[in-house]
């Protein structure tokens, strides 16, 4: 390929030696990044010579892909790294959809308006999106999302998991280690966690946790239904106490009637008493059942049985690995015959349990809060664990299963080829319009085979 066809065709390219990042600024275009494995050394940008097309641009250790305004051509742009020794590379864009296909190299991303789609490739990954939906899969390393309105989809993933959405659906599948997702609005599910933690805290929305293993599980939503047959795993390690905790009403499914604003104060009031809050963050709550004052840094709760002084974050503490709250909505959890368990049931609707439990004592009229509290003797071994399953307007369901012995299975990332049809496409299409030379688009077409 001469310097003339790099120069005035669609192919532009640019060294990468001695380069440590690679940054993208652009305002509205679609882009599509790759790894391609016979690359060594190089950044390429394939793109069709129309109005706005991005352009390469290098200064010291970084290299600038830039645009402004809007990206004229038919066809996306596509730029291609080494598939090893790929700089980390950053990406702010107003609007427009990215993909990324094997790229190894931490990728940070900042997007106004537009998808995000990851496959494949190790490294960290962290996407900030004020509105549209991220779908990352069979990624190595620690995975962040922050969207103000869209859905997320987390697949295969080996590293911690950190999903927050201001309104939209969140989708795991198969996480291989923690995960800690906050939603306000939106339902959330969960299938096959891998063992490690889940931390789940969703304003309003549906929650179900389907499958797998965990080895902490704290789930709270203020109106919803939750459903969970995630295996519960012992802690071996460390025995929980069996003495009973102090039980609180913290009044988390407060569902306003009457709303007014000062400034960025809310004042909420109906039959259940008064909330005064900042956002979704509550700062006083009044009502039938106590008073609730939070602070930055502590929790004050007064109830009909007892005082409580903990952290505002609803932490889990050690007797409370488990636990499954919601304001409003119905629970079933799935208990495994292998788990020594203490449960603690406080509902107001029915209760069903495979696991004997007995009533204790609550003062309040016919239909107010109940408590039920019961144990098991589980066939596997360790000390006996901690479950709180709390509804204030729902019924709940506990499920004794039998379990067979665990079976660890690491996760192996597995290798696609999406995109190798649309990017084909494109090589003909310019090659139809002498975009590209004969040489150029069978040397393109050569490396796609390769990679089949």
């Amino acid at each position: 390929m001469t310097a003339n066809e790099v120069e005035t065709g669609w192919l532009h390219q640019q060294s990468l030696d001695g380069v440590t990042q690679i940054s993208v600024e652009c305002d509205h275009v679609d882009l599509a990044f790759e790894a391609d494995d016979t690359l060594s050394g190089t950044l390429q940008l394939i793109g069709e010579p129309a109005e706005n097309l991005p352009v390469i641009r290098r200064s010291g250790s970084e290299i600038t892909i830039k645009q402004t305004s809007r990206y004229r051509g038919r066809v996306s742009p596509l730029v291609r790294v080494p598939a090893s020794d790929c700089p980390s590379t950053g990406v702010t864009l107003g609007k427009g959809d990215l993909t990324f296909q094997g790229i190894n190299a931490d990728v940070a991303i900042k997007l106004g308006m537009g998808d995000v789609s990851a496959r494949n490739g190790i490294g960290a990954i962290a996407v900030s999106l004020g509105k549209g939906d991220v779908d990352v899969a069979r990624r190595t390393g620690n995975v962040v999302v922050k969207v103000g309105m869209g859905d997320a989809s987390i697949a295969e993933c080996s590293g911690l998991l950190a999903i927050s959405l201001g309104k939209g659906d969140v989708n795991v599948s198969d996480p291989a280690t923690d995960v800690e997702i906050k939603t306000g609005s939106g339902d959330i599910s969960v299938r096959r966690p891998l063992g490690g933690s889940l931390s789940i805290n969703s304003g309003r929305g549906d929650v179900s946790i389907d499958g797998g293993e965990s080895d902490r599980v704290v789930v709270h939503t203020g109106k919803g239904a939750l459903r969970s047959s995630v295996r519960l795993l012992a802690d071996v390690d460390h025995a929980e106490d069996e003495v009973e905790p102090d039980v609180y009403e913290d009044f988390d499914d407060f569902e306003p009637a009457d709303t007014f604003s000062l400034g960025d104060l809310e004042i909420e009031a109906n039959d259940d008493g008064v909330r005064i809050g900042r956002g979704a963050r509550n700062i006083l709550k009044l009502g039938p059942e106590g008073i609730q004052i939070r602070g930055s840094n502590r929790e004050i709760s007064l109830g009909p049985d007892g005082i409580r002084v903990g952290d505002p974050e609803l932490q889990a503490s050690g007797s409370e690995r488990f636990v499954f709250e919601t304001g409003r909505g119905d629970i079933q959890v799935d208990l495994p015959n292998d788990l020594n368990v203490r449960v603690e049931v406080l509902a107001t609707g029915d209760v069903q349990s495979d696991v004997p439990l007995v009533s204790v004592a609550r003062p309040g009229p016919r239909g107010t809060m109940k408590r039920l509290v019961g144990v098991t003797d589980g066939t596997g071994p360790g000390p006996r664990t901690n479950v709180r399953v709390r509804t204030k307007r729902g019924d709940v369901s506990l499920r004794s299963v039998r379990v067979q012995p665990r079976i660890v299975t690491p996760v192996q990332p597995a290798e696609e080829t999406v995109g190798r049809d649309e990017q084909a496409r494109v090589i003909l299409e310019a090659l139809s319009r002498g975009d590209l030379s004969i040489n150029e688009a069978e040397r393109l077409l050569e490396r796609l085979d390769r990679d089949d």
